[in-house]
């Protein structure tokens, strides 16, 4: 059996990872003092805004979180906290106040979104 030490292991899973922005999109200050006409409005932009994010930005991936207190949702980007933070403050749900959103940096594995879609 191959023993490595912890720091070779390390370096081994490294190899093959990548740094992206994990975006987590909560309630916003004015969540849920929308009416059904607005809701339904924000909603077609929100999904209008992660395709052109998927299409134009480094929007990796996205969707929603179940049993995760306190979030409705996720951007996966691959791009610096600080870009990630920009495209999705441009989102119709967080200008309108009905979502928030707050990034981490997150390390994981090469090739998750955009390239995993291209495989057949």
């Amino acid at each position: 059996m191959l023993r490595l030490p912890l720091a070779a292991l390390f370096a081994l899973l490294s190899a093959s990872a990548a740094e992206y922005s994990l975006c987590f999109l909560g309630s916003g200050p004015k969540s849920g003092s929308f009416d059904k006409p607005s809701v339904e409005a924000l909603q077609k932009q929100h999904l209008d805004h992660i395709n052109r994010m998927w299409k134009e930005g480094p929007l990796e991936s996205a969707g929603l979180v179940a049993k995760l207190a306190g979030k409705r949702g996720i951007f996966l980007f691959s791009a610096p906290i600080a870009e990630a933070k920009k495209w999705a403050e441009q989102d119709p749900k967080l200008v309108a106040g009905d979502l928030s959103v707050e990034c981490y940096r997150w390390l994981g594995p090469a090739g998750v979104g955009k390239e995993r879609a291209k495989r057949p």
